[in-house]
């Protein structure tokens, strides 16, 4: 069975994928309206097609090329755009992490040791999803350049800092406090509903997609469809029970 085209291939079919993709990562972190990135697509297609050069010869690095426009934006891709994504996810992240640590000492009628590498390495890890959240359009440039190395290296820095928030916590074990198992279960189980509930408010976030410009009789969409919000919604909740229950039952 022969896999469908997408929409950027249908409407730039002669351009290289990789320019293409990094042409529209480019102007979808300026905030261009997807009807008017599938119109710079479709005049760099006619372009190449016509000429026979290569979109990289013709126009230089995408993303170069794609900073060079001067297209209206209708989306800005500041942190106010990109928060209602990030903070959900540091709620998440905190609540998934205190049910985890609270599922064994409840199973031994324990008390939950709260120890100082493991409450540096949340703090930490939350710290990075905002920071990354207010910086997203210049990590994404960086990461998305032709430069190898510079991209290997970003990604190295990346690595070794998660390995850092993964080790922290079994070698730096003051413990600072003991909490009922019940009261971390509560306040984590508070902060996934509330990641839940900051998820489910994407459905009102406004949908942008690339439309070819032969198919725009048709009224856009004005929110996102349940398949792109309702996996967001269910992920920490029902990865917190999967795994609170193999912790449970195996560890």
């Amino acid at each position: 069975m022969t896999k469908k085209p997408t929409m950027e291939q249908t409407l730039a079919p002669d351009v290289d994928r990789r320019w293409v993709d990094e042409f529209i990562v480019a102007l979808r972190m300026k905030g261009v309206a997807g009807t008017a990135i599938a119109d710079a697509l479709v005049e760099v297609n006619d372009h190449v097609r016509v000429s026979g050069e290569p979109a990289g010869e013709a126009f230089g690095p995408a993303m170069e090329y794609a900073g060079s426009l001067n297209l209206p934006v209708s989306f800005p891709m500041g942190a106010r755009y990109l928060l209602p994504y990030v903070v959900p996810a540091a709620f998440g992240c905190l609540g998934a992490t205190l049910v985890w640590s609270a599922v064994k000492p409840l199973r031994d009628r324990t008390l939950v040791s709260i120890q100082a590498g493991a409450v540096i390495s949340t703090v930490l890890l939350l710290v990075t999803l905002i920071c990354l959240g207010l910086t997203f359009t210049t990590t994404l440039t960086a990461v998305m350049t032709r430069s190898r190395l510079r991209s290997f290296v970003i990604g190295a820095i990346g690595g070794a800092w998660m390995a850092f928030l993964v080790i922290l916590p079994p070698i730096f074990k003051p413990i600072i406090a003991y909490i009922s198992p019940w009261l971390v279960i509560v306040v984590g189980a508070v902060a996934l509903v509330v990641a839940t509930f900051m998820y489910t408010r994407l459905r009102h976030q406004p949908e942008d997609p690339i439309d070819s410009p032969l198919g725009r009789t048709t009224p856009r969409r004005q929110t996102i469809e349940t398949r792109a919000w309702l996996p967001l919604a269910l992920m920490f909740p029902v990865g917190t029970i999967v795994m609170s229950a193999a912790i449970w039952f195996i560890f």
